[in-house]
């Protein structure tokens, strides 16, 4: 596998496919248990992943960044996104 300048593995398709489809399953259970609201589930598992992925070089870039305020941040962003309803905060 090839890597970026800083030594990390390169995401090819072939390697990103099944996380995503992973991912997929998941959303597409928490769907059908009445959990989710609809939404395309490869949009918000894309979405997902790129969240997650971006973390460590935000981390490295950002030395002063709270990770665990983020990770809240995170957390409350796809809460609110796949909820079935969204009520004030």
């Amino acid at each position: 596998m090839s890597t970026t300048k800083t030594g990390t593995p390169k995401s090819t398709r072939a390697t990103e496919e099944p996380v995503l489809k992973a991912l997929e399953i998941l959303l597409r259970r928490g769907q059908h248990n009445g959990e989710f609201r609809a939404f395309d589930l490869r949009v918000m598992a894309v979405t997902i992943r790129q969240a997650i992925d971006v973390v460590p070089r935000w981390l490295s870039a950002n030395p002063n960044l709270d990770g665990e305020a983020y990770a809240r941040e995170l957390v409350t962003l796809f809460d609110r996104a796949t909820a079935l309803s969204i009520s004030p905060r």
